[in-house]
């Protein structure tokens, strides 16, 4: 029972991230054009699909991590994973649902965080090792993929002159009249 408590859990936090995240790729395909509304949904949920089977794979790798050496104590697993599942959720939910800028990766890190309090007090908390494995690599990555789109867009930007011949232009033109009947 508690098993598949805890799997209701972790799929209600799959859901809300999901619904949050989807939404924004289907919107940027539909509004740039470069998709109707059916191509889109479509590929948003064939993309999803893929993200779902990576998560498999590589899900276990991220909670060896985190489940190691961030909470000084020993708890019930289940019991912070539930915590976790769904404090992480409801805030996903709650966010999306009023239209707020949201993380999943930060509500899962602060469901963590009010786990270990709440269980072990401020000190139940390992602050260095929760810096090492959370906290410094969400600081590092968009300084990593500034750079990186920094360095590489001058050499992509030379690969692909050659499709500057073509335009994709937008241009004011004149409604074309309805004739009524």
């Amino acid at each position: 029972m508690v098993e598949l408590l805890l799997f209701l859990l972790v799929f209600l936090l799959a859901y809300s991230n999901g619904a949050n995240d989807i939404s924004k790729g289907i919107a940027t395909l539909v509004g740039s054009g470069a998709a109707r509304i059916q191509s889109a949904t479509l590929w948003g949920a064939f993309t999803t699909a893929i993200g779902s089977v990576a998560a498999i794979a590589f899900g276990g790798l991220l909670l060896k991590v985190f489940s190691s050496g961030v909470l000084i104590g020993s708890a019930d697993p289940v019991r912070i994973a539930a915590a976790v599942a769904s404090g992480g959720s409801l805030w996903v939910f709650v966010c999306s649902r009023f239209g707020l800028p949201v993380s999943t990766t930060h509500a899962i890190i602060g469901g963590i965080i009010g786990a270990g309090i709440a269980e072990f007090g401020l000190d139940g908390v390992n602050w260095s090792s929760l810096g090492s494995k959370a906290l410094l690599p969400l600081l590092v990555s968009p300084i990593a993929s500034f750079s990186m789109s920094y360095t590489l867009f001058p050499a992509l930007s030379r690969m692909l002159s050659k499709s500057n011949a073509y335009c994709l232009c937008v241009h004011e033109s004149e409604p074309v009249a309805v004739a009524s009947h």
